[in-house]
């Protein structure tokens, strides 16, 4: 039993090295790909951007901690393969099953600590990520006015030929309606106020016409809203709710029905792959434990490079796929909510146990 138990500490403490290192390796490249997409897709400043951050890395940490238990478990047990300790252990006389139990461990404490992450903490995180969001507008609106030409919020597109000491000038508002052309003026200058949800324009000395109305527009000053929600980041809706908020919402908003058209029916939908979704990432991190066991064993690789070009990649490259694939069908209705989010971790850890069953019996 005392051996037992060193050698189960051995390997978890081989498999906690790695991933700690894989988990902090993939959080840097994740991170740094999370600021080029801000960067590119919002014009955040540099001290908004610290500000948010914090609150944006724990919604990677669903992809990022499977992740690093496949690396783990790939790279632990291929190491003991590649240095013969598997073989070691099995003429000892003890079954090949017995080692898997740290990497089992390993996997359910991860699993069970992103079904509380996932369903409690990532919630939160979401929504403070948007109210940090939105207290930074102001400064975003500026560095969007500096650096574009254009913005489009709601009914309206707003373009400016330049932007100075807060004011817009040579201003031109297009208000449309179902696409259709309805208004358009312009404006000699324009100031702005925004409250993170909009943005209200002081416009001076303006002309236009009103087509839907046929007529000619001449103000000296108008004020315009102009709503930013879908213009900057947008709301987190049902990913800033806990399941429980997702079934109460379910229950008062539909109750035990099924909506009989379309657009309810895809948003009844969509909150049930919200819940399952969460469940089926928590799952991964032991359906990877499981399939990066053998995988490691078969590959018989000590390097972190080896192990990730042969184990860990293939897995990557066929899960995520079709685990997001599975949400579109499911999302339109052509596959089960369940199945979509469940089926791809099934799978991979039943490939796993075959593989090891194979294994033990060679």
């Amino acid at each position: 039993m005392l051996s037992t138990r060193i050698l189960y500490f051995y390997i978890l403490r081989e498999q906690l090295k790695v991933f700690i290192l894989a988990a902090l390796g993939i959080t840097v490249v994740m991170n740094f790909g999370a600021i080029i997409v801000y960067l590119q897709g919002y014009p955040l400043p540099l001290g908004s951007l610290l500000k948010i951050l914090p609150y944006h890395l724990p919604v990677l940490l669903p992809w990022i901690l499977p992740l690093a238990v496949l690396l783990a478990t790939t790279l632990t047990y291929g190491r003991l393969a590649s240095d013969n300790e598997i073989l070691a252990i099995q003429m000892c006389g003890m079954n090949l099953i017995r080692p898997v139990f740290p990497a089992v461990v390993l996997g359910l404490v991860v699993t069970g600590a992103l079904f509380v992450g996932n369903d409690w903490l990532l919630p939160w995180c979401r929504q403070r990520e948007y109210e940090m969001y939105l207290k930074e507008s102001d400064r975003i609106l500026v560095r969007m006015f500096e650096s574009r030409t254009k913005l489009r919020g709601g009914d309206y597109t707003l373009s400016w030929e330049s932007f100075r000491d807060r004011t817009l000038h040579h201003v031109t508002v297009r208000e449309r309606q179902e696409e259709q052309l309805i208004a358009e003026y312009t404006a000699a200058t324009g100031t702005y106020k925004t409250n993170g949800l909009e943005v209200t324009l002081e416009l001076k000395d303006i002309t236009g016409t009103h087509f839907r109305d046929g007529l000619a527009i001449k103000w000296d000053s108008h004020t315009q809203s102009i709503p930013l929600k879908g213009v900057f980041m947008r709301e987190p809706g049902y990913k800033a709710l806990t399941t429980a908020g997702l079934l109460k919402q379910l229950e008062d908003k539909y109750g035990m029905t099924t909506p009989e058209n379309e657009q309810d029916a895809r948003e009844v939908r969509n909150i049930w792959l919200s819940i399952y979704s969460r469940s089926g990432l928590a799952m991964s991190a032991l359906a990877f434990a499981l399939i990066g066991v053998p995988l490691g064993i078969l590959a018989r690789q000590a390097h972190m490079l080896s192990a990730f070009l042969l184990g860990c990649l293939p897995v990557m490259i066929v899960y995520y796929p079709v685990f997001l694939m599975g949400q579109s069908m499911a999302d339109q209705g052509s596959i089960s909510v369940v199945g979509a989010c469940w089926t791809p971790d099934g799978v991979l850890a039943a490939v796993g146990v075959g593989l090891l069953s194979w294994l033990c019996v060679r």
